[in-house]
Protein backbone atom coordinates (compact mmCIF):
# COMPACT_ATOMS: atom_id res chain seq x y z
CA UNK A 1 0.00 0.00 0.00
CA UNK A 2 1.41 3.44 -1.07
CA UNK A 3 1.79 6.07 1.65
CA UNK A 4 -0.79 8.59 -0.67
CA UNK A 5 -3.54 5.67 -0.31
CA UNK A 6 -2.62 5.38 3.76
CA UNK A 7 -3.41 8.61 3.69
CA UNK A 8 -6.60 8.23 2.11
CA UNK A 9 -7.65 5.34 4.93
CA UNK A 10 -6.33 7.38 7.87
CA UNK A 11 -8.71 10.25 6.22
CA UNK A 12 -12.01 8.43 5.69
CA UNK A 13 -10.94 6.57 9.30
CA UNK A 14 -11.02 9.83 11.10
CA UNK A 15 -14.15 11.37 9.01
CA UNK A 16 -16.26 7.97 10.02
CA UNK A 17 -15.57 8.31 13.52
CA UNK A 18 -15.77 11.88 13.76
CA UNK A 19 -19.05 11.85 12.40
CA UNK A 20 -20.28 8.78 15.22
CA UNK A 21 -19.02 11.00 17.89
CA UNK A 22 -22.47 12.22 18.46
CA UNK A 23 -23.99 14.34 21.56
CA UNK A 24 -26.95 12.40 21.81
CA UNK A 25 -25.25 9.31 22.26
CA UNK A 26 -27.07 7.13 25.42
CA UNK A 27 -25.18 7.06 28.65
CA UNK A 28 -22.37 5.42 29.68
CA UNK A 29 -21.02 4.17 32.84
CA UNK A 30 -18.42 6.43 33.84
CA UNK A 31 -16.17 4.21 35.62
CA UNK A 32 -12.69 2.25 34.87
CA UNK A 33 -13.29 -1.04 33.85
CA UNK A 34 -11.53 -4.20 32.20
CA UNK A 35 -12.70 -7.14 29.85
CA UNK A 36 -10.51 -10.09 29.46
CA UNK A 37 -11.55 -11.71 26.54
CA UNK A 38 -10.47 -14.98 24.60
CA UNK A 39 -11.15 -15.01 20.43
CA UNK A 40 -10.87 -14.69 17.37
CA UNK A 41 -9.77 -11.42 14.12
CA UNK A 42 -10.34 -13.91 11.15
CA UNK A 43 -8.08 -14.20 9.12
CA UNK A 44 -5.09 -12.31 11.30
CA UNK A 45 -4.97 -13.90 14.27
CA UNK A 46 -6.66 -16.67 17.09
CA UNK A 47 -5.95 -15.51 20.85
CA UNK A 48 -6.97 -13.35 23.55
CA UNK A 49 -6.86 -9.60 24.56
CA UNK A 50 -7.71 -7.39 27.41
CA UNK A 51 -9.40 -4.12 27.30
CA UNK A 52 -9.50 -0.93 29.35
CA UNK A 53 -12.62 1.53 29.01
CA UNK A 54 -11.83 4.61 30.91
CA UNK A 55 -14.02 6.61 32.41
CA UNK A 56 -14.30 9.45 29.55
CA UNK A 57 -15.29 6.93 26.90
CA UNK A 58 -11.55 6.22 25.78
CA UNK A 59 -10.93 2.48 25.31
CA UNK A 60 -7.40 0.97 25.27
CA UNK A 61 -6.47 -3.15 24.28
CA UNK A 62 -3.99 -5.14 23.90
CA UNK A 63 -3.82 -8.67 22.50
CA UNK A 64 -1.64 -11.66 21.81
CA UNK A 65 -2.34 -14.67 19.63
CA UNK A 66 -0.98 -16.93 17.00
CA UNK A 67 -1.43 -16.60 12.85
CA UNK A 68 -3.60 -20.31 12.25
CA UNK A 69 -2.54 -21.94 8.97
CA UNK A 70 -5.99 -22.45 7.49
CA UNK A 71 -6.16 -18.43 7.86
CA UNK A 72 -3.50 -17.99 5.81
CA UNK A 73 -5.32 -20.46 3.49
CA UNK A 74 -7.96 -18.25 3.49
CA UNK A 75 -6.28 -15.52 2.51
CA UNK A 76 -4.20 -17.69 -0.36
CA UNK A 77 -7.46 -18.74 -1.59
CA UNK A 78 -9.04 -15.32 -1.66
CA UNK A 79 -5.77 -13.81 -3.67
CA UNK A 80 -4.31 -16.44 -5.91
CA UNK A 81 -7.04 -15.98 -8.40
CA UNK A 82 -6.14 -12.60 -9.05
CA UNK A 83 -2.73 -13.13 -8.79
CA UNK A 84 -1.43 -15.96 -10.26
CA UNK A 85 -0.97 -14.29 -14.06
CA UNK A 86 1.29 -11.99 -12.05
CA UNK A 87 3.47 -14.10 -10.41
CA UNK A 88 2.01 -15.03 -7.00
CA UNK A 89 0.66 -18.24 -8.05
CA UNK A 90 -0.87 -21.64 -6.24
CA UNK A 91 3.13 -23.12 -6.49
CA UNK A 92 4.45 -19.76 -4.28
CA UNK A 93 1.09 -20.04 -2.14
CA UNK A 94 2.36 -23.79 -0.57
CA UNK A 95 6.09 -22.71 -0.71
CA UNK A 96 4.74 -19.35 1.57
CA UNK A 97 2.99 -21.81 3.76
CA UNK A 98 5.17 -24.14 4.32
CA UNK A 99 7.84 -21.83 5.21
CA UNK A 100 5.66 -19.72 7.74
CA UNK A 101 4.68 -22.90 10.58
CA UNK A 102 5.54 -20.47 13.57
CA UNK A 103 3.51 -17.42 14.30
CA UNK A 104 3.04 -14.57 16.86
CA UNK A 105 0.53 -12.04 16.91
CA UNK A 106 0.05 -8.72 18.76
CA UNK A 107 -2.06 -5.93 18.49
CA UNK A 108 -2.08 -2.90 20.29
CA UNK A 109 -5.31 -0.54 19.69
CA UNK A 110 -6.93 2.74 20.87
CA UNK A 111 -9.95 3.82 20.33
CA UNK A 112 -13.71 5.39 21.58
CA UNK A 113 -16.66 3.92 22.85
CA UNK A 114 -19.29 5.40 20.64
CA UNK A 115 -22.29 4.26 23.24
CA UNK A 116 -22.40 1.43 26.06
CA UNK A 117 -22.52 -1.11 23.06
CA UNK A 118 -20.88 0.52 19.69
CA UNK A 119 -16.99 1.28 19.47
CA UNK A 120 -14.15 2.10 16.93
CA UNK A 121 -10.52 1.54 17.27
CA UNK A 122 -7.70 1.75 15.42
CA UNK A 123 -3.87 0.76 15.97
CA UNK A 124 -0.75 -1.27 15.04
CA UNK A 125 -0.31 -4.89 14.57
CA UNK A 126 2.94 -7.40 15.06
CA UNK A 127 3.33 -10.24 13.39
CA UNK A 128 6.27 -12.83 14.04
CA UNK A 129 6.55 -15.76 11.43
CA UNK A 130 8.79 -18.48 10.96
CA UNK A 131 9.42 -21.43 9.43
CA UNK A 132 12.38 -23.46 7.09
CA UNK A 133 11.86 -24.41 3.15
CA UNK A 134 14.17 -26.37 0.62
CA UNK A 135 16.86 -25.26 -1.59
CA UNK A 136 13.97 -26.06 -4.61
CA UNK A 137 11.44 -24.58 -2.99
CA UNK A 138 13.38 -21.12 -2.62
CA UNK A 139 14.58 -21.29 -6.31
CA UNK A 140 10.92 -21.83 -7.21
CA UNK A 141 9.97 -18.89 -5.10
CA UNK A 142 11.81 -16.28 -6.50
CA UNK A 143 12.40 -17.67 -10.06
CA UNK A 144 9.28 -20.00 -10.76
CA UNK A 145 11.75 -21.98 -12.27
CA UNK A 146 9.84 -25.70 -12.75
CA UNK A 147 13.20 -28.04 -12.55
CA UNK A 148 14.98 -29.87 -9.83
CA UNK A 149 18.02 -29.06 -7.66
CA UNK A 150 19.91 -30.88 -5.26
CA UNK A 151 18.66 -31.48 -1.91
CA UNK A 152 22.14 -32.42 -0.63
CA UNK A 153 25.33 -29.70 0.20
CA UNK A 154 28.43 -30.15 1.73
CA UNK A 155 29.07 -33.38 3.34
CA UNK A 156 25.53 -34.56 2.42
CA UNK A 157 23.78 -32.17 4.43
CA UNK A 158 20.14 -31.34 3.78
CA UNK A 159 19.57 -28.10 1.61
CA UNK A 160 17.32 -26.19 4.02
CA UNK A 161 16.61 -22.52 4.45
CA UNK A 162 15.19 -21.05 7.58
CA UNK A 163 12.95 -18.03 7.19
CA UNK A 164 11.87 -15.61 9.52
CA UNK A 165 9.40 -12.88 8.61
CA UNK A 166 8.15 -9.48 10.74
CA UNK A 167 5.49 -7.82 9.91
CA UNK A 168 3.47 -4.58 10.58
CA UNK A 169 0.35 -3.80 10.57
CA UNK A 170 -2.08 -1.01 10.36
CA UNK A 171 -5.67 -2.42 12.04
CA UNK A 172 -8.87 -0.91 12.10
CA UNK A 173 -12.93 -1.98 13.05
CA UNK A 174 -15.62 -0.78 14.23
CA UNK A 175 -17.53 -3.19 16.40
CA UNK A 176 -20.65 -3.99 18.48
CA UNK A 177 -20.69 -5.44 22.41
CA UNK A 178 -23.68 -7.34 23.58
CA UNK A 179 -23.78 -7.14 27.39
CA UNK A 180 -27.14 -8.00 28.62
CA UNK A 181 -24.98 -11.02 29.98
CA UNK A 182 -23.53 -8.79 32.26
CA UNK A 183 -20.54 -9.55 33.31
CA UNK A 184 -19.99 -11.43 30.01
CA UNK A 185 -19.46 -9.60 27.14
CA UNK A 186 -20.01 -10.75 23.33
CA UNK A 187 -18.17 -9.09 20.85
CA UNK A 188 -18.29 -8.85 16.90
CA UNK A 189 -16.71 -6.54 14.75
CA UNK A 190 -15.58 -5.76 10.94
CA UNK A 191 -12.36 -4.03 10.09
CA UNK A 192 -9.31 -4.23 7.89
CA UNK A 193 -5.76 -5.66 8.79
CA UNK A 194 -3.27 -4.32 5.96
CA UNK A 195 0.47 -4.56 6.18
CA UNK A 196 2.49 -1.59 6.02
CA UNK A 197 5.86 -2.61 6.52
CA UNK A 198 8.01 -6.15 6.66
CA UNK A 199 11.68 -7.54 7.17
CA UNK A 200 12.29 -10.90 6.11
CA UNK A 201 15.94 -13.02 6.52
CA UNK A 202 16.20 -15.95 4.73
CA UNK A 203 19.85 -17.91 5.76
CA UNK A 204 21.11 -20.97 4.72
CA UNK A 205 21.18 -24.06 7.41
CA UNK A 206 23.92 -25.97 5.04
CA UNK A 207 27.60 -24.75 3.58
CA UNK A 208 26.74 -23.73 -0.03
CA UNK A 209 29.36 -24.20 -2.68
CA UNK A 210 29.45 -20.61 -2.99
CA UNK A 211 28.56 -18.27 -0.64
CA UNK A 212 28.08 -15.24 -3.14
CA UNK A 213 25.93 -17.01 -5.05
CA UNK A 214 23.70 -18.38 -1.82
CA UNK A 215 23.79 -15.09 -0.61
CA UNK A 216 22.25 -13.11 -4.02
CA UNK A 217 19.57 -16.02 -3.63
CA UNK A 218 18.98 -15.14 -0.03
CA UNK A 219 18.75 -11.22 -0.92
CA UNK A 220 15.87 -12.17 -3.44
CA UNK A 221 14.30 -14.26 -1.89
CA UNK A 222 13.60 -12.13 1.11
CA UNK A 223 12.51 -9.07 -1.13
CA UNK A 224 10.59 -11.08 -2.87
CA UNK A 225 8.85 -12.04 0.94
CA UNK A 226 8.50 -8.15 1.93
CA UNK A 227 7.03 -7.36 -1.69
CA UNK A 228 5.01 -9.84 -1.35
CA UNK A 229 3.43 -9.10 2.32
CA UNK A 230 2.97 -6.01 1.82
CA UNK A 231 0.64 -6.18 -1.11
CA UNK A 232 -0.83 -9.24 -0.59
CA UNK A 233 -1.61 -9.45 3.08
CA UNK A 234 -4.30 -6.96 2.80
CA UNK A 235 -7.65 -7.97 4.63
CA UNK A 236 -10.91 -7.41 5.41
CA UNK A 237 -11.13 -8.62 9.23
CA UNK A 238 -14.56 -9.96 11.41
CA UNK A 239 -13.75 -10.50 14.88
CA UNK A 240 -15.51 -12.61 17.82
CA UNK A 241 -15.12 -12.37 20.87
CA UNK A 242 -16.58 -13.50 24.55
CA UNK A 243 -15.20 -11.68 27.71
CA UNK A 244 -15.42 -11.29 31.42
CA UNK A 245 -16.14 -7.73 32.95
CA UNK A 246 -14.30 -6.70 35.94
Amino acid sequence: MTKRQLVKVWSVLVVAMTFLWLPTAEARDSQWQTIVEGGTDFPIAVGARAVLLTPVALRFSVGAGVFPGPYLDAIHAAVVPFTADTGYDANDARVVKNALKNSMVVRLHGGYQFTENFYGEVGYGWVGLGGSVTGQDVLMLVTDYPGEVPQKGFGNQTREYSIDSTLHMVNAEFGWEWTDLDPWVFRTALGIAWTVGAETAVNAEFEPKSRNVNGALETYAEDYLDDLYTTVVISPTFSFGVGYRF
